[in-house]
């Protein structure tokens, strides 16, 4: 690879991209992939309102913490999202966060 080529600049700004367990993430049922991205948008949300209250309170180390965690979790939901976009084209809103149908 090549300092231009796109695929290098992906895994700078997602490593996981760069991780081998991370094709068997497109290789889950759509179902899966979706459920998945779910729980990680939440965990997402939740850790980075963790690292801002432990910000507000002078507690750095905890900051940190929950500020990567919610990193890593946004790294791996795009991950997912990516599998499902493939061959659609562009991003949407609907794709950015995909919803479960609601239970009959």
């Amino acid at each position: 690879m090549t300092r231009t080529d796109p695929r290098l600049r992906r895994q700078i700004a997602n490593p996981v991209l760069g991780l081998p367990a991370a094709r068997a993430l497109s290789d889950l049922d759509p179902r899966a992939r979706a459920a998945l991205a779910e729980v990680l948008a939440d965990l997402g949300t939740d850790a980075a309102a963790r690292a801002q209250r432990s910000w507000a309170q002078n507690k750095g180390i905890m900051a940190a913490y929950w500020k990567a965690v919610s990193v890593y979790a946004r790294h791996i939901r795009r991950v997912l999202v990516a599998a499902d976009r493939e061959g659609r084209g562009g991003r949407s809103r609907e794709a950015a966060r995909p919803r479960l149908p609601a239970a009959a």
